[in-house]
């Protein structure tokens, strides 16, 4: 953990390197990283592979380059109202979790 002092300086390390950076290469660098954590939520989550299936994207379309657009968008509706934690999330056990976010205005 860093101490509150160094955040600041961080922050603006973190902002600088941002600001420098090629927009191009920052969009393709946010599209793979985007790609490849939507390829690991499929092999680890049966209801994002359901909802994959529903929009007609395979698997294997997500390590060759899908657009995102077609991506489903994550809702509480089709996510939480929909499947059970299981279904959701990785086998991990209960006591390994900090904490199971359920909503940005937790």
């Amino acid at each position: 953990m860093l101490q509150r002092t160094a955040l600041p300086l961080v922050r603006k390390l973190l902002l600088g390197y941002g600001r420098r950076m090629d927009k191009e290469k920052m969009l393709l660098r946010s599209r793979r990283s985007a790609l490849r954590v939507a390829a690991q939520a499929a092999r680890h989550s049966l209801a994002y592979r359901t909802l994959l299936q529903e929009n007609g994207i395979s698997i294997a379309s997500l390590d060759t380059g899908v657009d995102l657009e077609r991506l489903p968008v994550l809702t509480k509706d089709n996510t939480f109202a929909r499947f059970s934690l299981a279904e959701m999330a990785r086998p991990v056990p209960a006591h390994a979790l900090a904490d199971v976010l359920t909503s940005s205005g937790r």
